[in-house]
Order: C-alpha cells, then sequence, then structure tokens
C-alpha cells in the first residue's frame, strides 16, 4: 500500500497557453491538502474499497473533506484554512495523513511503517 501526500492549488490564469519551456508558476488559489492510498495487490484492493465509505462517513460528513474514488484506491482533499500558518496546516495534514494510513493498514492486515523517521 502507498501513500502519498501533497499540496494543489487551482491556477489563477487558466487562459495562458501552456509553453514548452521554463515559466515562473505563479499563485495558485482554492488549494487542497491532499492523501492518495494506493494498492496495486487486487486482493487488497478490494479490502480498501470496502472501507471506503466508512471513511466517507467518518470525514466526509460534515463537509470537510472531500473523498474521490481513483483506479487504485481513493484521494481524500481538505481546502487549506488560508487563517492559518502554512508550515503548521502542513504538519497537522501529514501527521493526519499518516494516522489515517495506519488505520487503513491495520485493517487489511499490511505492515505498518514507523513514521517517526519522516
Amino acid at each position: 500500500m502507498d501513500l502519498r501526500i501533497w499540496m494543489k492549488g487551482e491556477e489563477l490564469n487558466r487562459t495562458t497557453p501552456k509553453w514548452n519551456v521554463m515559466f515562473m508558476p505563479g499563485d495558485a488559489t482554492n488549494r487542497y491538502f491532499i492523501v492518495e492510498i494506493r494498492e496495486v495487490d487486487s486482493e487488497k484492493l478490494g479490502q480498501i474499497k470496502e472501507l471506503i465509505p466508512m471513511v466517507e462517513r467518518g470525514f466526509c460528513s460534515a463537509g470537510e473533506f472531500i473523498l474521490k474514488t481513483t483506479r487504485f484506491g481513493f484521494m481524500l482533499k481538505k481546502k487549506v484554512d488560508e487563517d492559518v500558518e502554512y508550515q503548521e496546516a502542513w504538519e497537522k495534514w501529514v501527521k493526519f495523513s499518516q494516522a489515517l494510513f495506519t488505520e487503513l493498514a491495520m485493517a487489511i492486515g499490511e505492515e505498518v511503517p514507523d513514521f517517526t523517521e519522516y
């Protein structure tokens, strides 16, 4: 099982053509923290997909999170709070993501990594 964590925002100016040359990234709005859980083993993927409704009920019912199923698992998104210092919010998101991964790994019998070294 793989864990991927990142932040993504929407580009402000979508009318700018995409060139094959280096350019400076622009400002972004509507930013989200994203955690993606991926599994390629079909048996374990089936177990994860059985847990997705529980994850959705637990996190998405209040409207704070958005869950999207993918071919290899799911993504959980949370809007970045602009009023919270970014580094503090990012560290909380990483810990949340690691805790979610740990709970899912234990539920499907996967080995839980030691996140203390990260």
